[in-house]
């Protein structure tokens, strides 16, 4: 018999998960996020198969790509900003 969750406790549980997933290095964050957008994936594609989407909407997997390009570009411009000093701090250093 299945378990009825309340609210407080699903958010008890989401805040657990986030601040564990805060605890975990880089490469444990990567492999934990890829282990959940694998599941995501594998339910979105058992619901496309029920229920199959109208001609010329983004798949699920266009929009996932889409999404992950956005972001890395995101990320590489956020290290690119905090790798290079602005101008005129440089030249105040001389």
């Amino acid at each position: 018999m299945p378990t009825l969750i309340t609210d407080q406790q699903q958010e008890a549980r989401e805040l657990l998960q986030a601040l564990a997933v805060q605890a975990m290095s880089a490469s444990e964050r990567a492999a934990w996020w890829r282990s959940e957008l694998a599941a995501v994936q594998t339910h979105t594609q058992l619901f496309m198969n029920r229920f199959p989407t109208q001609p010329g909407a983004m798949s699920f997997a266009s929009l996932a790509e889409k999404n992950r390009h956005d972001e890395e570009r995101e990320l590489e411009q956020a290290m690119n900003h905090a790798q290079i000093p602005h101008a005129s701090h440089a030249a105040s250093a001389y």
